[in-house]
């Protein structure tokens, strides 16, 4: 049974559907689910209530409904869980991205889930290494979104082979303590695709280690100068956010990630450079590099005050769609030639009087980006 996208409000009654296995209420306008609404649904597998943002908490019976599989409340005002959900013991996908649920309910409820694949959390803060450790003991987990602003969960995140390897979607927020962040040992992520670090702008007493396997990796006073000398790689990073890193110089890391496909970069104040021409030497004294941003097809950057250059040579760019520069006064060169984009159109977009006063290679170049 679909009802999504009804504007329902409120689910009132004890409707009986006793050989209802699916039941799809996502994108509606619920505030309230009356107790006893499921009583009579046993046989339910699969409940969608996504994308009702005033929907502010689950009746107790859902823990009645043992043998759904599927429970998606993403999107939702959720805030804690009912602890008779650790009863769903066939419980195999649940999603709580964006919700407000905090993690002790999810701790009380996670233990007895013993058969679930996949658990999307992105959105929920985790600061306590206990949740870790239920993560860990998941025997069936392949598939997992977190969001950390711990870097002791972190680490002790980094430290659980089973949880590197079902790992998809990262968010890193407001890392604000004196911290050992090593961004490469991202590398043994083998299915991270998104990387999101966000607000990471407390860092004047952080202290970086960056050794990977017992190699001493360069240092700086920059607690986010990703300057990584081992050449980790990031094969599986489709999409990278950084956001509010204030005193984020570069993001030269991105070296080492061949297939990102969408790059946003914003409000990084002290950001000067995407990736130098100095990182790219060193990272090919350690070995062959490919070129950057060979599959990349968005690249947006917005409010880099000092930002002066993307890359130090013109690029082919064979699959960028999208360049969006805004608030980016000091970006007066683009890495771009008469032959970048040359098998389709790219979009540059930015401000009008930026975009004039831009420093083309050549008159070719300039013709084929204004047209």
């Amino acid at each position: 049974m679909s009802l999504m996208v009804n504007k329902i409000e409120r689910l009132i009654g004890k409707p009986t559907c006793s050989k209802l296995t699916t039941l799809l209420l996502n994108e509606n306008r619920l505030k309230k689910i009356s107790s006893g609404f499921f009583q009579s649904m046993r046989a339910l597998k699969v409940l969608d209530l996504s994308t009702n943002k005033f929907l502010g908490a689950l009746p107790l019976e859902i823990g009645e409904l043992t043998s759904l599989q599927y429970l998606n409340i993403s999107h939702t005002w959720i805030s804690r869980l009912p602890v008779q959900l650790q009863n769903l013991v066939n419980l195999k996908i649940l999603d709580m991205e964006d919700t407000k649920c905090d993690q002790t309910s999810i701790l009380q409820m996670i233990a007895g889930l013993s058969f679930l694949q996949v658990l999307k959390i992105n959105g929920v803060v985790i600061d306590n290494e206990a949740m870790v450790e239920k993560l860990d003991a998941l025997k069936f987990l392949y598939y997992l979104t977190m969001t950390m602003t711990s870097a002791s969960v972190f680490q002790r995140l980094i430290k659980c082979d089973k949880l590197q390897s079902c790992t998809r979607r990262l968010h890193l927020l407001r890392f604000s303590c004196c911290i050992t962040f090593n961004i490469s040992s991202l590398q043994y992520m083998k299915c991270l695709n998104s990387l999101f670090v966000l607000c990471w702008d407390d860092c004047e007493d952080w202290e970086i280690d960056w050794s990977v396997e017992g190699k001493e990796i360069e240092t700086s006073n920059n607690p986010i100068d990703f300057h990584i000398r081992n050449r980790p790689c990031f094969h599986s990073l489709r999409r990278v956010f950084i956001d509010n890193c204030k005193r984020l110089k570069n993001a030269k890391w991105i070296l080492f990630a061949p297939n990102i496909e969408s790059l946003s970069i914003s409000s990084c104040e002290n950001m000067e450079e995407v990736i130098s021409a100095d990182a790219w030497m060193e990272a090919a004294e350690k070995g062959k590099i490919p070129k950057p941003f060979a599959k990349l097809n968005h690249l947006m950057l917005g409010r880099l005050p000092k930002l002066k250059s993307i890359y130090h040579n013109p690029l082919p760019f064979p699959c960028l769609v999208v360049l969006d520069v805004r608030e980016c006064p000091e970006l007066k060169k683009l890495p771009l030639n008469s032959d970048s984009a040359k098998e389709h159109r790219t979009t540059i977009y930015g401000a009008r009087d930026w975009f004039d006063k831009l420093e083309w290679l050549d008159e070719a170049t300039r013709n084929a980006f204004r047209q």
